[in-house]
Formats: C-alpha cells, structure tokens, sequence
C-alpha cells in the first residue's frame, strides 16, 4: 500500500505506519521514504505542476470580487497564504505537485500498489469530491482513501478578528515619543520591521549603508513595525515617520472597515474554478481571507500610517521582502499615495529558484493590480533571466546590482591547494523539513570514525536543540557557536546545505567546496555549474562525490558572473539617487 502525504503531520495514522510513504513536505520523521523521482522524471513533474499552479492563481486573480475586499485601497488577498504562494507555509505547491503526479505515474502507481491513501491538509476538505472525479479522468481502479489531517487550528471568527484588531491598537496609542526624535530629512531610507531583526538589520541594512557612506550618502533607516514590540521609538526613528502614525479617526475608520470586510467575506459565494478540466470550489478562500484580517491587522494599520508617510516624501525607499506581506503593505501605500517623488526599491534578501513560488509573479497578478516595488534589485543577470520567466515586466524593472554583502566582502578563506582529505564537515541547516530528508541522505558519510561533524543552525531558529536530538539520536556531532559563517567555513574542508539556502554562496564567493543537498525543494533546471558547487539528491551520490573530491584539485578559479561583485552598479544607483 502507498501513501502520500500533503499535509504537515509528524507521524503517519497507525492504520497507514507499514505503508510505502512519500511525504511531500517531509514533515515526517521517518527512515525509510520514497522520493518524487522514484514515480517520473522530477524535472516534469515539477515543471507540470508550477504550470498547473500558475493557472490556478490566474483564475483566482480574475475574479474581481476576490480583489474588491481591500481596506484603504489595500486588497486583503494580497497578504494572504494564497495570495503570497509561499511553497512551504502554504499547501499550494505540494497539492499542484500531487495532482501532477497522480497524472502522469497512474500506471506506475497501479502496478505498484493496490491500494492509495492521501493525506491532505483539513483547509482542502471541500476538494474531496473533484479530486475523486480527477482520479477517475487518471483512471484510477485501484482503492483510493482520502484523509484530512492538521495540526489543531481554531477557525477564525468576528470575535478573533476584533480582539486582534484591539491589540494592534493599543500598540499604535501607546506607541508616543516623549522626547524630540531627529528628522532624517533624508533622500534615502532603509525600511525594517524592526531593530531588533538582526538578519534583515546586519544582513542587508549595514551593507547597503556600507556602499552609500563610500559615495559620501547617507542611508537613515525606519523600523516600520517596531510600535508592535515596545511603546517608545528607537534613537535611529526620525520624528517625521512618528508624526505620521495614524489619527483616532483613521484608526476607527480602519477597524470599522475591517470588521465590516469580515461580515462580507463570510457571506460571500465565490465561483468555482477549474484544475485540468475539473470544478473546483473555492471555500477554502474564506477561512484564509478571514485569518488574514485577523493574523495581518498590523498590516492594515501600517498601510494608513506609511501612505500618510510617503503623501510628504521625496525620497528613494529600499525594503526586502517585497513580494511578501510586509513588503506588498509597504508597496501598495507608495502607490495609493500618489506620490511620483516617492519611490520604492525591492531588494532581493535571499536565493531562489523556479520552485520559490513567492516570486513566481504572473501578467495576470500584475494586471489584477499585485502590489510591486518600483523597481526590483537582484543579485545578478542569473536571478534576473529567471524571475522574468513567468512575466513580461520591462526589462529595466529588473535592475542586477549584485548582493551588497558580496560588494562588500574583503573577507577571504584559505583553501588548501590540490587534492583534499575529507575529515571536517560543516552541516548549515536550513528548515525543520529539510533537516530530516538531509539527514538520510548524508547520515552514513558523516558518521564515519575520522569525521567530525559539526552542526550551524539556522539564524532564524527553524530547528531547534531538541529536533536534533530527536533526529540524529546518538550520532556524534558538535553545535557551532560561531557569530560568523566565516569563521565556521575556516575550519571545514566541506560544507554541506540546503540546495535552496544562500550558503552555497558564500561558499563561492570565498571558494570552498560545498554540497547542495536536494531534496523536497527542486532546485529548477538552470543549475548553477561551478567548480565548488556540487548537487546530491540522495545518500549514493554524495558516497561517490566524496570518493571524487579525495582526487579533485582545489585551484580552478571560479568566474561564472550569475551573481554581480563589482561595485560598480551599485555606485551608479547610489549617485544616481540622491
């Protein structure tokens, strides 16, 4: 018997245990798994559902009462799950993988199997039916159970919403300067939700406030979000932003039309759509609309105190996570203030790749009105080509200016030269996902007497001491506590990540060997080729990757230009925008 599991369960039914499992999410912690590739060919499958995916958020898009249900011109399905396609934090995804996969391996399936269960999450309920007449079109013959499983989740209700929308209130009522604040007064900021996201404030503001005082500019910096967490402003917020905070009569006004979107949304009706040539419901819009009212009201609230911000601006704002929540608030208040002389700048903060839906921007998206940043910086021509796949943006949309933290790095590791012998591994973790299916595929080649494994986790706490435990029961390893990923990669001969995680970046930039674990994140067909970088999708692979590197030389420069080092672009950008 087989089971696929779609939902993000950590252990199987006891009915379903003996089952041959293919967990798409990898959230179960388990031995022995099967992998999308032992079905059909991963490239396909993966391809087949983003196209699927795709059509379905094209459908969604062109329902306009779907957009209507906006808040000061800001529409709510923009911050929700649906409507931001993260691949993990949402089902979307992994359902339209399935679907792909239920079509294009039914005969494998059948040969294999007498018998399917599907494990979906409970918000997918209302698709029993067309996903029973989809096995059907597949002609499926064999038995098929379909179960409904998540972790407990209370439904959202008018109560909720308005207890939530009482809590960021108080937060912008008590939030009050007792003292004068500087005005910035400045050409250029750096928006941040708060001071106190140190990734987002030493990844990604100091060296982009590196590059600006080198061109003698100044780059002042706003934690939009920080009334959330404390009641008086940081030294670094300028006056005219606290000035701006929403009034008593924007606040009713916004918590009057929030509670109001919520009593319309729950009775709303919503056409069905239609997946491979199958009518599918839309309810489940509903319940994601209704927990966006009520676990994004900050956003809602935000939005009035940014478009009052910008409607008194002339300046250039830069922000990460611009296609997120977050940064679509901040996009949409620079447009619906209407004000040219403010002007917005999208910075990308991470890798990704075909698979990363978040930034699988389609033409129907962007004429239904998705909020975007004037422009949008990435990292190179290689990140460039590959957002504009499933768009037609002007090509000046897309400005490559490289990663400031590249830009900046004089920082270099000595690698040994010639032949290395394998004894030190630096494991960088990545999510909680990823570290079980990485562990299967690397645990008998770090458990070896002569290596020492040593374990960074991630800075965003994905995995915690515990899950360790859990997973790697006795094996023997150390915790690094290293601040800088530098110092970590000085003492490995090889590093092992995520294929999706930006790590493998830095490993090439300071030209170390690393090892780019796939697993449940594709990492596209545009692999990047270098002599540093190396893909393993299963435990056989990298077995035979470290007999090869025991005879590789380590002297070949890297000049691949996917991602830009020259300062040069990002001088011009400077000068240019001051």
């Amino acid at each position: 018997m087989l089971t696929i599991n779609l939902s993000r369960i950590r252990n199987l039914p006891i009915e379903n245990k003996d089952d041959c499992l293919l967990d798409i999410p990898n959230s179960i912690n388990q031995e022995e798994k099967l992998n999308v590739s032992d079905f059909y060919n991963q490239d396909d499958l993966y391809k087949g559902a983003l196209n699927l995916y795709k059509e379905f958020i094209d459908q969604i898009v062109s329902q306009k009462n779907i957009l209507s249900y906006n808040i000061n011109g800001l529409p709510i399905y923009w911050l929700s799950d649906t409507g931001s396609k993260h691949p993990i934090y949402h089902w979307g995804k992994d359902f339209f993988l399935l679907l792909t996969l239920l079509k294009y391996s039914s005969e494998t399936i059948q040969e294999e199997y007498r018998q399917l269960t599907l494990i979906l999450p409970n918000e997918l309920l209302c698709f029993e039916n067309s996903i029973r007449k989809l096995l059907v079109k597949y002609k499926y013959d064999i038995s098929v159970q379909i179960l409904f499983l998540a972790p407990i989740q209370s439904k959202t209700n008018f109560k909720s919403i308005l207890k939530s929308s009482i809590s960021v209130i108080k937060s912008i009522l008590l939030y009050r300067n007792n003292k004068v604040y500087i005005k910035a007064n400045s050409n250029n900021y750096y928006l941040i939700n708060s001071l106190k996201n140190k990734l987002d404030y030493n990844g990604q503001y100091l060296e982009l406030k590196k590059i600006f005082t080198l061109e003698n500019k100044v780059l002042s910096i706003i934690p939009v979000l920080e009334w959330r967490l404390q009641h008086s402003p940081a030294p670094e917020t300028p006056q005219e932003f606290i000035d701006k905070k929403p009034n008593i009569i924007e606040i009713l006004n916004t918590l009057f039309q929030l509670l109001n979107l919520s009593y319309k949304i729950k009775r709303t009706k919503f056409k069905e759509i239609k997946i491979d040539g199958i009518d599918f419901t839309l309810n489940f819009l509903k319940e994601d609309l209704l927990a966006t009212l009520q676990n994004k009201s900050d956003l809602v609230f935000l939005h009035v105190w940014l478009d009052n911000f910008f409607k008194t601006q002339n300046a250039s704002f830069l922000y990460s996570d611009e296609f997120y929540p977050y940064g679509k608030t901040i996009s949409s208040a620079v447009n619906h203030s209407q004000n040219h002389k403010a002007y917005s700048y999208g910075i990308q903060h991470g890798n990704f790749s075909e698979v990363h839906t978040v930034y699988m921007i389609t033409d129907k998206e962007i004429d239904a009105g998705l909020p975007l940043p004037n422009k949008f910086i990435v990292w190179g021509n290689y990140y460039k080509e590959m957002f504009k796949q499933n768009n037609s943006l002007n090509n000046d949309y897309i400005l490559p200016l490289g990663n400031p933290k590249y830009i900046n790095s004089g920082e270099k590791v000595d690698h040994k030269k010639g032949s290395i012998t394998i004894k030190n591994i630096l494991w960088c973790l990545t999510t909680l996902d990823c570290f079980v299916a990485e562990w299967t595929i690397i645990k008998h080649s770090v458990t070896l007497p002569n290596i020492k494994l040593t374990i960074r986790l991630h800075p965003g706490g994905h995995v915690k001491a515990e899950n360790l435990l859990e997973v790697l029961k006795d094996a023997e390893y150390n915790i690094s506590r290293e601040k800088n990923l530098i110092d970590d990669f000085r003492m490995a001969d090889l590093i092992l990540t995520s294929a999706h995680s930006t790590v493998f970046l830095d490993a090439l930039i300071t030209k170390n060997k690393v090892v780019r674990l796939i697993t449940n994140r594709w990492v596209g067909s545009n692999n990047i080729q270098s002599n540093y970088i190396f893909n393993v999708k299963d435990s056989e692979e990298l077995h035979h990757l470290f007999l090869k590197l025991e005879n590789m030389t380590n002297d070949k420069e890297y000049k691949d230009d996917f991602i830009e080092i020259n300062n040069n672009k990002w001088r011009k950008f400077v000068n240019k925008n001051d």
